[in-house]
């Protein structure tokens, strides 16, 4: 997202982050009920302390960078600097305190998760996502609860890469919302009384503007991209155990991810090789690899494409990264070649 944009949208934040008077959920239990449990935590990185119910619950080699790069790259959008002190608890328990399966609470400053990464999660993903909630809160305070979501959201790809369709209607998610907890109705009166507007006002004017995405701190790094070239190829071992492979591992299973962040200098058609393994999960049911190729940029330019074996794109100049998570550990092999310019 244009620098432009980005500015604006922490201004914006930063008015209303005095408000406290709308908090998302209560908590139900205290931290004094549920920290003294026998867990010892354990220092993961520069600014995170680690702690699992479960000792087969472990972070991948990676995954301590990953965590730190992540506090380093919010803190750099935020415009605000790194305490001395910041240390975030990260607790994995066999039954969340949250009114789902994660959350930060602001009140003991923790972050609690029944599971570090989903099936339908990046790996870390979701941490990064409460990690956000855990930084804008040190930085800030508390704020109303669909800012910071939405912050949270729009600086991290917590679930499988994916851009937010333009124009995607905001109406239909809150009828979906109205069938789980409250009435849209209570909705309704909740966004007038925060904005000071009608919600029909607000979406319209949200429908109206430009592309909506996110900000990709999470999987752009424009100074470390790689030339392609003619060609580009690399090979390597894919383990949970390696320390370029962020994620985590529970017992005989692991879910990790990898990625290159690649500069494309000369327009035209690119053949992607990425073969990567099959797996069969806990069920016997397969688990497939998956590859993404993700175009940096703003709102106009971001783009993802599928890698699926060997594939041909038509690219045009500028950032990529390509995410891989394998289904097991494995030997792979990448390779980008130049074809030509377009037909």
């Amino acid at each position: 997202m244009d620098t432009v944009a980005a500015q604006g949208f922490v201004r914006l934040i930063r008015r209303i982050v005095g408000l406290r008077a709308y908090i998302a959920f209560v908590l139900a239990i205290v931290c004094a009920a549920s920290c003294d449990d026998g867990t010892e935590a354990l220092q993961v990185g520069q600014f995170a302390n680690f702690a699992t119910e479960d000792p087969a619950v472990a972070l991948c080699e990676g995954a301590p960078a990953r965590l730190d790069r992540h506090v380093r790259r919010v803190h750099e959008f935020i415009g605000e600097p790194i305490a001395e002190s910041l240390q975030v608890q990260i607790r994995v328990v066999a039954e969340s305190i949250c009114p789902k399966s994660a959350c930060y609470s602001p009140a003991d400053q923790t972050i609690y998760v029944e599971s570090l990464d989903p099936e339908s999660y990046v790996p870390s993903g979701r941490l990064e996502h409460e990690l956000t909630h855990a930084l804008i809160d040190r930085a800030w305070g508390q704020s109303i609860p669909s800012l910071t979501e939405g912050l949270a959201e729009s600086l991290t790809s917590s679930r499988w890469y994916s851009i937010p369709r333009p124009g995607t209607p905001v109406r239909a998610m809150l009828d979906h919302i109205a069938t789980q907890s409250r009435s849209l109705g209570e909705i309704e009166a909740h966004f007038r009384k925060v904005y000071g507007e009608d919600f029909g006002a607000i979406e319209g004017r949200y429908l109206s503007g430009a592309n909506r995405c996110r900000y990709q701190l999470d999987i752009c790094e424009l100074l470390g991209a790689e030339s392609v070239g003619a060609s580009w190829s690399e090979s390597f071992a894919a383990s949970c155990l390696d320390p370029d492979f962020y994620g985590s591992r529970a017992g005989g299973n692991s879910w990790f991810a990898t990625q290159r962040t690649l500069r494309i200098d000369t327009a035209g058609r690119y053949r992607f090789s990425a073969p990567l393994p099959l797996a069969l999960g806990p069920d016997g049911s397969p688990s497939n690899s998956r590859a993404v190729l993700v175009r940096c940029g703003d709102c106009n330019e971001q783009q993802i494409r599928d890698v699926k074996g060997t594939s041909d794109f038509a690219l045009p100049e500028g950032v990529y990264t390509l995410l891989l998570q394998p289904a097991r550990d494995s030997l792979i092999s990448l390779r980008i070649d130049y074809l030509g310019g377009e037909p």
